[in-house]
């Protein structure tokens, strides 16, 4: 995973400079040379030679790709990717660590409550990657325009793509109460199994909308490197909140609702951590790089 807001620097450099404009006409590195020859003998030469001055000029970028790929490693360079990707390691750990308890707390209380749990935790699954879509939208957005030092334009897109976030989530809730007596079927026909699936129905439905806005928050923040924060706060919602009450709903014999309360616990707590970080200023570090936070 790169660091989207060099990419954005660059960008914004290139356009207040005008080097971006520079190198489009012409640039000796690339293949430059042979297109700005190219362009005035391509009108007067037959298309034989042009096609020929094309290829060379394919041909000596794909060499030039070729030796920059065979570059050694800089671990300066590599040290932030390699900080992210480790945050982000240990935040989708955290994650799926909580969600294999809650699995093995449902396997010890029936096997309509772990079928009845699998149904309705692959859909959340599912329609939770299809709001990743636009999490991944916000990642770029707000990567690029903190990159170019434009903070107050990376806000305003953050608040955008949240209020669509929460609309889609808010969507999907109504529907999957619209057809509660629907969805579990298509799945199962075993009463037992789709009982137990109702008993949690509605605890599913409510948590899309808020699961639109932390979705959402989770991209803006990976899209300002603000990658630390998020895995602590993963941690302390997952190993805080979600294992204990998934544990504690067995020893309670609170079943399938206490596994699911968990959850809706967990997500509450992600969404008040990354909401009261969106709201402050901290995570809106616009330049190239962020000092570890």
């Amino acid at each position: 995973m790169g660091d989207l807001r060099v990419d954005g620097w660059a960008r914004g450099h290139d356009s207040r400079s005008g080097d971006g404009i520079r190198s489009a006409k012409c640039d000796d590195g690339g293949g430059g040379a042979s297109r700005c020859f190219a362009g005035p003998i391509a009108g007067l030469s037959p298309g034989p030679l042009d096609r020929l001055l094309h290829e060379f000029s394919n041909e000596h970028q794909y060499h030039r790709r070729a030796r920059a790929g065979l570059e050694r490693p800089h671990l300066e360079r590599m040290k932030p990717l390699m900080r992210i990707g480790t945050e982000i390691a240990v935040r989708t750990t955290a994650l799926l660590g909580s969600f294999l308890v809650a699995s093995a707390v449902l396997a010890r209380v029936s096997s309509a409550s772990l079928a009845a749990h699998q149904i309705a935790f692959q859909l959340f699954v599912f329609l939770a990657l299809i709001l990743d879509a636009l999490a991944i939208a916000a990642q770029v957005l707000v990567g690029r325009l903190l990159g170019a030092g434009d903070a107050a334009r990376a806000r305003a897109a953050a608040g955008r793509v949240i209020l669509w976030s929460v609309v889609v989530g808010s969507a999907f809730g109504l529907a999957l109460l619209a057809l509660t007596n629907v969805i579990p079927h298509a799945f199962t026909d075993d009463e037992a199994v789709v009982a137990q699936a109702h008993e949690i129905w509605w605890l599913f439905a409510a948590l899309m909308p808020i699961n639109g806005a932390v979705f959402a928050l989770d991209g803006i923040l990976i899209g300002a490197g603000d990658t630390r924060f998020l895995m602590w706060g993963m941690l302390a919602a997952s190993l805080g909140v979600y294992v204990p009450v998934a544990l504690g709903s067995l020893a309670l014999e609170l079943g399938i609702v206490g596994v699911w309360a968990g959850l809706l616990g967990l997500i509450a707590v992600r969404l008040a951590t990354c909401g009261w970080r969106f709201r402050g200023r901290r995570w809106a570090i616009v330049g190239a790089r962020r000092a570890p936070a």
